[in-house]
């Protein structure tokens, strides 16, 4: 399982190739879609990434009420904004207006316990929840074919039946 890690980052700024008031901010291998002008080539700010969940406070602050994945509207999803592929949210929140971005990008800093972001878990379906029970064989009698444990008495296995004589028998 991958881990949730909201850090500040060094920004390269590419102009989007269909609208007119939008930016791509380059972090790392990805991008996320901007406001023109709102940042620079060289410009630290904080990435987000997808499968973060905000809270209400930040959604308020970035003014993404309503506009978040999620039953709650709260989770961090990548979109395409005018045909651009956005992964993440790029900001600089208000809680690290006294905080070196550039030096926080060089260190590696974590804020995402600071800001109160954590990470998404999808919830378990209930057809999954419970107790695993091992697989029962195909056919009454047979063994499995996948085993490689065989007792030391009896040859190696070499099913006497057939792949579609096995299908039309009832199921077990």
């Amino acid at each position: 399982m991958s881990t949730l890690r909201v850090t500040a980052e060094i920004l390269t700024v590419h102009p989007h190739p269909n609208a007119d008031a939008l930016e791509l901010a380059q972090v790392g291998l990805y991008r996320a879609v901007v406001a023109k002008g709102a940042y620079r080539t060289g410009d630290a700010a904080v990435y987000i990434p997808e499968q973060s969940v905000l809270p209400p406070a930040l959604i308020d602050e970035l003014g993404l009420t309503g506009r978040l994945a999620g039953g709650n509207h709260d989770r961090v999803k990548a979109v395409r904004l005018r045909g651009e592929l956005s992964q993440g949210i790029v900001c600089r929140p208000k809680a690290l207006a006294d905080v070196d971005l550039v030096r926080a990008a060089a260190d590696g800093t974590d804020f995402a316990e600071l800001l109160g972001v954590t990470k998404w878990v999808p919830p378990v379906p209930p057809a999954m929840d419970g107790e695993v029970e091992p697989r029962r064989p195909c056919c009454p009698g047979s063994t499995s074919r996948t085993s490689s444990a065989t007792p030391a008495s009896s040859p190696p296995a070499s099913p006497s039946w057939s792949r579609r004589s096995c299908t039309a028998r009832p199921a077990c």
